[in-house]
């Protein structure tokens, strides 16, 4: 398992997970290009030994000065429930307690989305409240954080 940042040749991979989790919800593919160029983090989770075969990955902004926000994290349908999102989650919070002066990273999760949810919790993330119609299928999310 390794991960990496992700790059232009990654983008149709990428996409084509976008579309089957997210749907009509998924970011657009213009979008995503300029996430790789400016987003803080944009990692990739691979299999090294299947042609760098991408099984997930998690972007994140800084949208505030101390603050970070996990605008898209996702592992593929069929390597859900192996501990590659917990991998990647971990991994990805030891980079961001890297960054200078960051002391709060936010998220937001359908509030259906239990597993994700569970997942989050684990990593000690909390519910600070819920926001009605937040996706563009007008469900509800919850916007979770951590203190850093």
């Amino acid at each position: 398992m390794e991960i990496k940042k992700v790059n232009f040749n990654d983008l149709d991979k990428i996409m084509k997970m976008e579309k089957e989790a997210f749907k009509s919800d998924s970011f657009s593919k213009e979008f995503m290009k300029k996430l790789i160029l400016q987003s803080t983090l944009f990692l990739k989770l691979i299999k090294k030994q299947v042609k760098q075969k991408i099984l997930g990955f998690i972007i994140i902004i800084q949208d505030d000065l101390n603050r970070l926000n996990i605008i898209n994290f996702l592992i593929s349908k069929k390597n859900q429930n192996k501990g590659y999102g917990s991998y990647l989650l971990t991994k990805t919070l030891e980079i961001v307690r890297q960054i200078n002066g960051i002391k709060k990273i936010v998220l937001n999760v359908k509030t259906k989305n239990e597993t994700a949810i569970k997942l989050y919790e684990e990593f000690n993330f909390r519910i600070v409240r819920e926001i009605e119609n937040y996706y563009r299928n007008q469900e509800n999310a919850y916007l979770m954080e951590l203190d850093l």
